[in-house]
């Protein structure tokens, strides 16, 4: 939002804001397109996909994307994704003149491209009010998790609860165990 003001109205919310000028491009909210009979996942890769397109353009970008290829096959999503992210910022080896900012709960993509982007994450918790942010940006990838505690805080079954906790449990030792 502060490159937007400060690029058209010359301000921002902070003390200074120095940096060159972006096109600012975003793929963060997506949906079915019923009417041109598209799916929502088909939406999604064809503005991921013009994205792409854009960063051949030699003129900054600031590209914000938020969990890339949700809903679909985990292995794909995270290898798709790693693309992706590699090509907006990296051509023919050639580094581009492109700021990336992605958001994704997927660890693994993470941990695929430490020499091409710096993790961050915001702290987490759950408290009385349900998942509570402090907004406050810190290195490195997320380590918490809420998905479970936001099911037993909403009221789950107690069996719905162990059966997913004894799912991550396995799903965890596989992840251990694979090289």
């Amino acid at each position: 939002m502060n490159i937007v003001l400060a690029q058209t109205l010359n301000t921002c919310l902070a003390r200074e804001y120095l940096a060159p000028v972006f096109d600012v491009r975003s793929c963060t909210g997506r949906s079915d397109d019923l009417l041109a009979g598209k799916s929502y996942y088909f939406v999604e890769v064809e503005a991921l996909l013009g994205l792409v397109r854009l960063s051949e353009s030699p003129a900054a970008h600031l590209f914000l994307l938020d969990d890339l290829l949700r809903g679909t096959n985990a292995v794909e999503r995270i290898a798709a994704g790693q693309a992706v992210l590699q090509e907006l910022i990296e051509g023919a080896g050639a580094r581009k003149p492109h700021v990336v900012i992605a958001a994704t709960h997927d660890g693994e993509l993470v941990d695929l491209l430490p020499q091409l982007y710096d993790a961050y994450h915001f702290g987490d918790s759950i408290g009385a009010e349900g998942l509570v942010f402090d907004h406050r940006l810190q290195s490195g990838r997320a380590t918490t998790r809420t998905a479970l505690a936001l099911l037993r805080q909403s009221g789950a079954p107690q069996r719905l609860l162990d059966r997913a906790a004894g799912a991550a449990s396995r799903l965890d030792k596989q992840r251990a165990a694979k090289p």
